[in-house]
């Protein structure tokens, strides 16, 4: 009974679906088409919500003869329906709309979640997805585009790329395909929460992993996998998920093969040997030596000044950079930063 209470007075106040000019009350017609509960929003598509709509303004069934009222054997004549306005029509498609969202992302419509300000804002997103464009395509693997650079940027082409329910398919993807148990609160009169700044980047990051729509998007992300790769020899790595079409474990094997450890060992190795065998001659300040954060035993100042000079070819400065001209001892070989200031 609570229920039914709630949704009546959400109806009549907030969608305002009040008494119509017959004196019949349209939130109580609403509520007898099924319309009678938050959650029941979910079952109403845009298509539904028009359907019902329709069929409040002419029921098509007969009623008695409010002009007979308290006769022995009263008249039955045609039910008059209730004419829904456009403007409330607008509404209850968009408040539909945003419950089938929270359920795509576990959060509970009410009437606080469904309120007036927040439809406003969920009806600026379902604008935004029926004028959406995709973009047309994704580079393919080539030289002037490796695969690392295509596992930076997919990600981002994901973000403009809708899936069937209208959610960009980077959710399919992200790094905790679980969401949290229970969601923050919402901030003031949107409905996301903060880091996030729209309706898409929450669905971004707590969109179901679960159900046919999941599953769809999953198998499209697998199939624009396997265009990007052609026939690369990075097909091997996401060879293993192409029966189950699962594009995410595809995405998630591609950056453990090439964005991993091993990988990485790789690119310091390559660094370190291009370091050695770089030379320097003071005209060039292109290139500099850069450590990067990645673990790895780090070299020590007399190593690292040795590669120093090693890579210098300044007549006379390696000289003056090892003795000192008053003890003959070595002075700057055991510290990089001395060093390298002392070719400054």
């Amino acid at each position: 009974m609570a229920a039914i209470v709630a949704i009546h007075t959400y109806l009549r106040e907030v969608i305002g679906l009040g008494a119509d000019d017959n004196g019949t009350n349209r939130a109580n017609a609403i509520i007898d088409e099924g319309l009678d509960s938050f959650d029941a929003f979910q079952n109403f598509a845009k298509a539904d919500i028009k359907a019902l709509c329709s069929l409040v303004r002419k029921p098509g069934s007969m009623i008695d003869d409010p002009n007979h009222a308290g006769a022995g054997d009263p008249r039955q004549v045609p039910n008059p329906g209730s004419r829904i306005p456009a403007l409330c029509k607008t509404k209850l498609i968009v408040a539909a709309y945003g419950a089938q969202l929270y359920e795509q992302i576990g959060r509970q419509p009410n009437a606080i979640s469904l309120f007036a300000t927040r439809l406003v804002a969920f009806r600026r997103h379902l604008e935004m997805v029926d004028s959406h464009d995709d973009p047309k395509t994704f580079p393919q693997i080539r030289k002037s585009f490796r695969i690392m650079k295509m596992l930076e940027e997919f990600p981002t082409f994901l973000e403009e790329k809708l899936g069937v329910n209208g959610i960009a398919l980077a959710y399919a993807i992200r790094e905790n395909a679980v969401r949290p148990a229970v969601l923050p609160p919402q901030d003031r009169n949107v409905p996301w929460l903060q880091p996030h700044l729209s309706i898409a980047e929450e669905l971004i990051a707590y969109a179901s992993h679960e159900g046919p729509g999941y599953q769809t998007d999953n198998a499209t992300e697998n199939r624009i996998l396997q265009e990007i790769l052609g026939d690369s020899f990075h097909m091997s790595s996401i060879k293993p998920m192409q029966r189950r079409h699962d594009g995410r474990a595809a995405f998630q094997a591609l950056n453990l093969h090439n964005m991993g450890n091993l990988k990485w060992d790789k690119v310091v190795e390559q660094a370190e040997m291009r370091v050695n065998r770089r030379i320097w001659d003071g005209k060039n300040s292109r290139y500099s030596i850069n450590w990067t954060t990645y673990p790895f035993t780090e070299p020590g100042e007399h190593t690292r000044v040795r590669r120093l000079l090693h890579s210098i070819q300044m007549q006379g400065h390696s000289y003056h950079l090892c003795k000192d001209h008053n003890s003959g001892r070595c002075c700057k070989v055991n510290d990089f930063q001395l060093a390298s200031a002392f070719f400054s």
